[in-house]
């Protein structure tokens, strides 16, 4: 017989599931399909026109280019039922331990069983190939991101605030663009931005499809030892206090 699963597991899956789709339904989150790949027209980027030009939506934003597009969403009569869900969650989730626990305030979701990061080379933006490898012995913070990810943006200058914090006591930070005209669209974005951390260049989604990347920004967390301790979907607030304290733990840890 299988054991039954713990409430305080399911109240967690459950918040986690909440969270995200209330993430999603806010825009807070870049949803990526997948469905939509280069084939017979020569690679037309999702999106645009006959002659390859992209095309703003509604709002104005652009779409995602050639094998990624974010999902569009319509309001519809679940609203209501998507609120009170979000509600009852927040009563299950008022746990006073949890409160504690920086990883649940930053709402992170830790991995059932230990697992390695994958490894991987990239080219970076500046100076030679990056590998994963090359950061053996530190934390890690990966983070995949484009230029057409408004949330992404927002959040880079916290996570270099971050960075600054903790990169002298073992704290490695790696942003990787999925940018699919790669140099020639992150080199500009990047240009008067004050980041010093690395950038690494992954047009194909080669590494963001071994870390299941489905929607931006996605960060990821390693520990010295090179296992997956933590990711989070969606934009965070890396300077605040319990991403300080996540790091601090992760680097006191050995």
């Amino acid at each position: 017989m299988r054991p039954m699963l713990s409430w305080a597991f399911l109240r967690m899956r459950v918040g986690i599931a909440v969270a995200r789709a209330t993430l999603v339904w806010a825009g807070r989150v870049t949803v990526l399909s997948r469905a939509l790949r280069p084939d017979s027209d020569g690679g037309r980027r999702a999106g645009s026109d006959p002659e390859g030009h992209r095309r703003p939506g509604p709002d104005g934003s652009v779409s995602a280019k050639r094998d990624v597009a974010p999902l569009s969403f319509r309001a519809t009569g679940g609203t209501g039922l998507l609120v009170a869900l979000g509600l009852g969650v927040a009563a299950l989730t008022s746990d006073p331990a949890a409160a504690d626990d920086p990883f649940t305030t930053l709402a992170l979701i830790r991995p059932p069983r230990i697992q390695a990061a994958q490894p991987f080379t990239l080219p970076t933006l500046t100076g030679p190939p990056i590998r994963l490898a090359d950061y053996r012995g530190r934390v890690v913070l990966l983070n995949f991101w484009a230029t057409w990810c408004p949330a992404c943006q927002a959040e880079m200058p916290a996570m270099e605030r971050l960075y600054q914090a903790f990169k002298d006591r073992g704290l490695g930070l790696l942003a990787i663009s999925i940018d699919a005209d790669g140099r020639s669209a992150v080199e500009p974005f990047v240009r008067g931005r004050t980041f010093t951390y690395p950038i690494g260049l992954d047009p194909k989604m080669a590494i963001a499809d071994r870390y299941g990347v489905r929607a931006l920004p996605m960060t990821v967390l390693v520990d010295r030892s090179g296992n997956l301790v933590a990711r989070a979907v969606g934009p965070r607030e890396w300077d605040a206090p319990a991403a300080h304290a996540v790091v601090e733990f992760l680097l006191d840890r050995q």
